[in-house]
């Protein structure tokens, strides 16, 4: 009996961390001390440039929920642009509520692509809006797969979600802090490696090759009982 819960923990363990391996992850965190600010009387398409080290599917597009109680007073377009700028995803945050991720609302139904090793910039227009976004941060933290190489971008007067081009980045000589324009977010998924797949593989054949032992072990202590 014991060795069947050694057995089942082994497996619960197993698939655990295999959920972790491939769970949806928000690409980009402010720290603990930013800024936020909104301009009510302009449009702009705001974002930031990033690499991809690793390839990962995009899972979720999301705007920064956290200025007004979680709640949008305007809906947002959200896009990823290549190095080419071409816009290779989009999706639109609606105006309303929603459960927040790391102080950004997300959404998902949209064709899921993979992006490869690479520069990218994603995008969200805002047209007149009094949604607030984060615009200075101490700090950042992101995904492995990633790094920030500009987090302020804009481009002012587009009344539609275009390519951010224009640099603002720098630091605040007042706050000390970095200037940002993080108004759009991703969520992602890790594209697993050959070396994962062949880890996650050896493990359930490790498990089930164990597991058939244990089996015909009990059957056969059950015989000779």
């Amino acid at each position: 009996m014991v060795k069947y819960k050694i057995l089942v923990v082994a497996l619960v363990a197993f698939l655990a961390g295999a959920s972790t391996c491939f769970a949806d992850s928000v690409a980009l965190t402010p720290s603990s001390s930013f800024l936020t600010s909104y301009d009510s009387a302009d449009s702009f398409t705001i974002g930031w440039q990033f690499t991809v080290n690793s390839p990962v599917t995009v899972t979720g597009l999301g705007y920064y929920g956290g200025g007004l109680s979680d709640i949008l007073a305007t809906s947002h377009d959200v896009g990823i642009f290549d190095s080419n700028g071409n816009l290779l995803v989009s999706a639109t945050i609606p105006a309303g509520g929603g459960t927040l991720d790391d102080g950004f609302l997300f959404v998902s139904g949209f064709p899921k692509p993979t992006l490869t090793s690479g520069t990218y910039v994603i995008g969200a227009e805002s047209m007149k809006s009094a949604d607030s976004v984060v615009v200075e941060a101490a700090g950042l933290s992101t995904i492995s797969q990633i790094t920030v190489n500009n987090p302020a971008l804009i481009s002012l007067g587009s009344t539609a979600l275009t390519l951010p081009t224009q640099d603002n980045s720098g630091t605040d000589p007042f706050t000390g802090m970095e200037f940002t324009y993080f108004g759009p977010n991703f969520e992602v998924t890790p594209v697993p490696e050959p070396s994962t797949w062949l880890l996650f593989g050896t493990g359930l054949l490790a498990l089930a090759f164990f597991g058939r032992r244990l089996l015909s072990t009990g059957k056969e202590q059950q015989k000779i009982a």
